[in-house]
């Protein structure tokens, strides 16, 4: 895969642990927040996993 291949997936796991941390309800600082938070990580990891496939089917 290219060098932007690579960049864009660990910018999708930089991405993923912050938000990571900002999906703790106890540390949110509110329920809006939170549920932000939950959107953009489900969000990422979905984006991440079809990369993930990609790469497979090139094996």
């Amino acid at each position: 895969m290219s060098d932007k291949w690579e960049e864009l997936k660990q910018w999708l796991e930089e991405g993923i642990e912050a938000e990571t941390q900002l999906a703790n309800i106890t540390k949110a600082e509110n329920y809006f927040a939170y549920n932000e938070a939950l959107g953009h990580l489900e969000a990422m990891r979905s984006v991440r996993n079809h990369m993930d496939l990609m790469e497979l089917k090139e094996i």
